[in-house]
């Protein structure tokens, strides 16, 4: 669930009310899929063990023909992984894949 909550108190819980809101600041929402079955089921807890608070969220850029940051540096992917752990970063890795 997202929350955006304004400085004069005001709470915006829908997804379509927070990207009204954002786009006023010129920010765009993203939206993909959950494709693994692992997680999409972690999400679905009301609660987590010690070893399911760690989360990984992985991005990765591998479309070399729309993607002017990869013509920028002259590699075929860039990946960024975060972890977290407790609600915390606890871990970035971050890159260019060599062919």
């Amino acid at each position: 669930m997202a929350i955006l909550r304004l400085e004069n108190g005001t709470t915006y819980t829908q997804l379509a009310d927070i990207s009204l809101e954002l786009a006023k600041l010129n920010v765009t929402l993203n939206y993909w899929p959950i494709e693994n079955e692992a997680t999409r089921q972690l999400l679905k807890q009301a609660s987590l063990t010690d070893e399911e608070k760690e989360i990984v969220l992985k991005y990765k850029i591998d479309d070399v023909e729309s993607s002017s940051f990869l013509h920028q540096y002259g590699y075929p992917v860039y990946y960024a992984n975060y972890s977290f752990e407790n609600g915390k970063l606890i871990r970035i890795d971050f890159g260019f894949e060599y062919p």
